[in-house]
């Protein structure tokens, strides 16, 4: 059996988490686009379409974000970024392979026929975010290697607590690990937290009530959405999945919320002025009266959580 050095073994594991990221932000973008596009109505044949493609998009959605939040552990050689990861590549093969069966056992049985077909549809087209994974077969790819490198771990190849393989470096960072877990999160992480909880909350009930076409818009709000373009929602994806992962970043007291918020603060002006540059105007969503102050207040919202951020990254109170 070919024994791996200690600096192969954290290149492999690095290397997975570079196409988690990847594969995170190709299957964001995916979803967003197919979410803009809609189309998804039931039939008489498909009569609980709508509510099965909901729940996968929603589903696929937190398996995104949960990855992204494993990468951050995994790219720190951290052990729960390994046991994220695999939980989450095992939930989206169970997920996939579960439909499929649950969908196809159901159209053999009378009965249940329509919501088999149901699912069997929505299973094509809610399925957007994690559809570069499963046909490329890459779920099944980074368990193996990651628990690969999990058996290296064990041995002591990495992150192991013995003094005769484990370098100070990383004894000092498994020390504040410790000390970390006995640290109270600060009052305003908690406000922040609440916050991005509900404002998530909101915009998933909007975003469905606009989608159902339960709530009427008005002709100067649907004009604005359809002048919108793949790139428009790619681009509302990719700063969706760079806030959701920077809250709950932030949340777990982790340094990569600096990077994430400072990620999420370029993308969030570059997605404004591309409005302003490409239309002239903000759409009607997003906007109060056509002007930018809704982006604007939430941009400057964005930099004060950013600012505070640093102040802890500095302080030392996350690690």
């Amino acid at each position: 059996m070919i024994s791996l050095s200690v600096a192969w073994v954290r290149r492999i594991i690095r290397a997975i988490g570079i196409a988690n990221l990847f594969f995170a932000a190709v299957g964001g973008s995916f979803a967003a686009i197919v979410v803009a596009l809609g189309g998804v109505h039931n039939s008489p044949d498909t009569p609980y379409l709508r509510q099965a493609y909901f729940i996968f998009v929603f589903v696929d959605a937190c398996c995104l974000v949960a990855l992204v939040v494993g990468t951050s552990y995994l790219l720190r050689l951290n052990r729960l970024g390994l046991r994220i990861c695999n939980w989450v590549f095992a939930g989206e093969i169970v997920r996939f392979l579960g439909s499929v069966w649950i969908s196809l056992a159901l159209v053999m049985s009378w009965r249940w026929k329509p919501l088999g077909l149901s699912i069997g549809a929505a299973e094509g087209v809610g399925s957007a975010a994690i559809t570069p994974q499963i046909i490329t077969g890459y779920p099944v790819l980074a368990l193996i290697v990651l628990n690969l490198s999990r058996r290296g771990f064990s041995n002591g190849a990495i992150h192991t607590r013995t003094e005769s393989t484990v370098d100070a470096p990383h004894r000092i960072e498994v020390l504040r690990d410790e000390n970390h877990r006995r640290r109270k999160r600060p009052g305003l992480v908690w406000i922040i937290s609440i916050f991005n909880a509900f404002s998530f909350l909101f915009a998933v009930l909007i975003l469905y009530l606009v989608a159902s076409n339960s709530i009427p818009l008005s002709p100067e709000v649907k004009n604005s959405m359809q002048r919108l373009t793949a790139f428009d929602y790619a681009l509302s994806g990719v700063q969706a999945l760079l806030g959701i992962s920077a809250a709950i970043a932030l949340f777990m007291m982790r340094k990569v919320a600096y990077q994430l918020y400072s990620a999420s603060l370029v993308v969030g002006a570059f997605a404004l002025l591309w409005q302003v540059s490409a239309r002239g105007s903000i759409p009607a969503l997003r906007s109060i009266k056509g002007e930018p102050i809704g982006d604007l207040i939430g941009l400057g919202l964005l930099l004060a959580v950013l600012l505070y951020t640093r102040s802890l990254k500095s302080r030392g109170i996350l690690v």
